[in-house]
């Protein structure tokens, strides 16, 4: 069980190096388009590295991790290869590349969702939290809940 935990902790930090590696990509093709699908096509490079990256890590601790867990990431890293089927000469590139962040940004949120489910976090959270029976109360908290709660699985 300790390395099936080791093994989601290592994923759940690749998740976050592939979304900061997506949130780079979609600012930098908003803020400043390609000029070419070409160019678009090299700005994605960094972003394909850690997508294949996650997948190497995958197949090598396929025996600790579960299988609708990595595919489903695998798959949400694939969302944002999409975009260099785009041109950018399109008016409508912009409005494209941000339905294909938004997506990105959703997949991520069940992806998150499934390794605190699948690596038994989520469990003793709800555990701890039902022993500890915490009282304070926070605005800020209850804001994020609901912030959170628009991008969690099956919203």
């Amino acid at each position: 069980m300790q390395k099936k935990l080791s093994r989601y902790e290592e994923l759940d930090a690749l998740l976050l190096k592939l979304h900061k590696a997506a949130s780079e990509f979609i600012r930098e093709t908003l803020e400043k388009p390609p000029a070419k699908r070409e160019e678009l096509q090299e700005t994605i490079m960094p972003y394909a590295r850690v997508s294949i990256g996650i997948a190497e890590f995958a197949d090598a601790n396929r025996l600790f991790l579960d299988e609708e867990v990595t595919d489903h990431i695998l798959m949400t890293g694939l969302v944002i290869a999409e975009i260099q089927e785009f041109d950018p000469k399109k008016n409508n590139f912009s409005s494209k590349v941000n339905k294909i962040a938004d997506k990105f940004y959703a997949e991520y949120g069940t992806a998150l969702d499934m390794i605190a489910e699948y690596s038994g976090i989520d469990r003793l959270r709800k555990s701890l939290s039902t022993l500890n029976q915490p009282k304070t109360k926070s605005n800020y908290v209850q804001l994020m809940k609901e912030t959170r709660g628009k991008y969690k699985s099956g919203s």
